[in-house]
């Protein structure tokens, strides 16, 4: 009876971890939609690459801009996972491998500093997955809205101890980013490499897409929907019309406030408030005809 269990356990070991192996080397295949239940592996599916693991490879940084949110991805959202970014047209042009970290309403500080290099620590903590730095790496910045995301970052997410009536000195925010930079490197070293359910990655994708499906069971949507709101509706819609119309999920109406302000029970200062109200007025003299 022993036999036959400690039989079974090793037969299941085994089976897994070929199915692990398998899955790994198929990430390119996971739909677009789906990419954020990857996890700390979302990057590898990306297929501006060779394979699953880059060599010698172009390593994008930025914000939005980089990730490739607009209009040419709305219309192929739900296309599998297809190409839609300056990194496969960086890929297609050079034949280069390239890895994209677009980081969504990101400020160029955080997003080059902490952001890439949490997200490239993290893919290296699966064993069997060895990324090697990059051979370059293009930094995105757009002077449009990168200079006031560094400014609001600066005054109202930094931690306390920062001193803002410092902000425009240099040499004491390039100190104090270095300081923050070494306390994470240090937490990181902290914490090993091997774990076997860190390392169970086709487990705990599936465990997300269980409870994903029940979530989404008894809705009118599919039972995968993205739970990304920006791959909903707009990317469907666009996907059905051939292109014709355009991306609702980037395009409020005049004259009110954005749906993902009022889900997360924004709490706006007096004076963007009376911009609000402003445009409300606006908008509805506009719709009025007056």
């Amino acid at each position: 009876m022993k036999k036959n269990l400690l039989l079974l356990a090793v037969a299941t070991i085994l089976s897994y971890v070929v199915l692990e192996i398998a899955w790994r080397a198929s990430l390119d295949r996971v739909p677009l939609t789906l990419h954020k239940e990857l996890g700390r592996l979302q990057w590898l599916a990306q297929p501006s690459k060779k394979g699953i693991v880059p060599k010698d490879y172009v390593l994008m940084i930025g914000d939005s801009y980089v990730e490739g949110l607009g209009d040419w991805l709305m219309r192929v959202v739900s296309d599998g996972n297809p190409k839609f970014n300056a990194a496969h047209i960086l890929h297609d042009r050079t034949g280069r491998d390239v890895l994209s970290f677009g980081f969504r309403g990101g400020s160029p500080s955080w997003t080059f500093v902490f952001q890439a290099t949490v997200a490239f620590r993290h893919m290296n903590l699966y064993a069997g997955i060895d990324v090697a730095p990059p051979a370059d790496v293009l930094a995105f910045f757009y002077e449009g809205n990168d200079v006031n995301d560094e400014i609001s970052r600066l005054r109202f997410v930094m931690p306390p101890d920062f001193d803002r009536d410092r902000a425009a000195d240099e040499v004491y925010v390039r100190e104090y980013f270095r300081a923050l930079g070494a306390a994470a490197a240090a937490t990181a070293a902290t914490t090993g490499r091997w774990h076997p359910l860190r390392n169970a990655h086709l487990f705990d994708t599936a465990t997300k897409l269980i409870k994903l499906a029940g979530k989404n069971l008894g809705k009118k949507t599919s039972t995968l929907a993205a739970t990304d709101p920006s791959f909903r509706g707009g990317g469907e819609t666009i996907a059905r019309t051939g292109g014709a119309t355009r991306a609702r999920a980037f395009s409020p109406r005049p004259g009110t406030v954005p749906n993902l302000i009022r889900r997360r029970r924004w709490n706006p200062s007096p004076s963007i408030r009376i911009l609000i109200s402003r445009s409300r007025r606006f908008g509805s003299r506009n719709r009025s005809g007056t």
